[in-house]
């Protein structure tokens, strides 16, 4: 039986270090994923996302001490970006109004055929994603 997966984009981790609505849900995916009952997956970008709002809020110190944090949780970070990945985020970005980070989240969401967890209100506007939402 294969696991299931997961995509996390900037929202979710946000979320869970805040103790925000939903950080209990991604708590939980977390916590089976460390028991290997599920997979989950973040693209480097939406990492970068993180640790520049924590950076913007909380300075330097604290951004770096999170980016090692959430750098040992139990999730594949992709650092993948070859032209075919980028062309495959373009059309995303191109086809619906989300950022450009938001479109990476997307693209791992399809291609790992995964859910996407998130709060953004952005991503309810994709077609054709499998969302688990938190917000």
């Amino acid at each position: 039986m294969n696991a299931e997966h997961y995509i996390f984009d900037a929202f979710a981790i946000i979320a869970y270090l805040n103790n925000e609505s939903g950080a209990d849900r991604v708590g939980k995916i977390l916590t089976d994923a460390q028991a290997g009952k599920v997979k989950i997956f973040m693209h480097a970008v939406n990492l970068g996302e993180v640790y520049y709002h924590v950076f913007k809020e909380e300075g330097e110190s604290i951004a770096n001490a999170i980016w090692g944090i959430v750098k040992n949780y139990p999730l594949e970070i992709s650092y993948e970006l070859d032209e075919g990945l980028l062309l495959d985020v373009c059309r995303i970005k191109g086809s619906y109004l989300v950022s450009y980070a938001d479109a990476f989240a997307l693209m791992m969401a399809h291609r790992y055929d995964g859910h996407l967890v998130t709060g953004d209100s952005e991503m309810k506007r994709v077609e054709k994603v499998k969302l688990v939402w938190i917000g």
